[in-house]
């Protein structure tokens, strides 16, 4: 599932959960990239971009980063996983400083359950396949008409480049990772990074 049918999977989650809350989902298809430590990674990227200049830290809105993946994360067989920061001597109460992790267990297919019925249609690779009307239907557009399929290579290329992009900028800019380890992460080229490197020592 790609592109707009992705889009629409992506706002169908948004509508189960916490809307405009969610700031950042990502699709994991391998263990050892749906790491605790990339999450931590990612949603400070995140947050770097949530407030403008001259903004208050107070202003700083809470942060859900949702990690689908493809195996059960954690194998206890639940469809969901919630993780936050707490304070250990508080019994574990929540620290409060709005940043949330959810794992959704792509693995799970209770149909009577909403998550179920969307992990179903997630992985779904035939559009006559998928429970929801508007995603089956979006899904055959993209999938079964040349139009669709050149829409699909466009708007991934645009979103996949765009995205890595910004978020290697900005921890350029935080300085807290070397260039390589922010290729090795984004899965871009050491060159890109480097280049990107030299374009924000120049202009700063």
């Amino acid at each position: 599932m790609r592109g707009c049918a992705c889009r629409h999977f992506i706002l169908t989650l948004k509508e189960l959960f916490f809307c405009d809350k969610i700031k950042k989902v990502e699709v994991e298809r391998s263990k050892e990239r749906a790491t605790p430590r990339r999450a931590r990674f990612t949603g400070s990227m995140v947050d770097s971009r949530l407030l403008k200049r001259g903004q208050d830290i107070t202003e700083l809105p809470d942060r859900y980063t949702i990690f689908i993946t493809e195996e059960d994360e954690f194998e206890e067989g639940l469809p969901l996983y919630h993780a936050e920061y707490t304070v250990s001597e508080l019994k574990h109460s929540p620290l409060g400083d709005g940043s949330f992790i959810i794992y959704v267990n792509g693995q799970y297919r209770n149909p009577d359950t909403p998550i179920g019925k969307l992990m179903h249609d997630f992985s779904c690779s035939k559009a006559d396949d998928i429970l929801n009307p508007i995603l089956r239907e979006r899904v055959r557009t993209l999938k079964e008409t040349e139009r669709g399929r050149e829409e699909v290579c466009k708007i991934m290329e645009n979103r996949i480049t765009e995205e890595k992009i910004e978020l290697a900028k900005n921890a350029i800019k935080s300085g807290e990772l070397t260039l390589e380890q922010i290729a090795k992460v984004l899965d871009l080229s050491l060159p890109i990074v480097e280049e990107l490197a030299r374009t924000q020592a120049v202009g700063a």
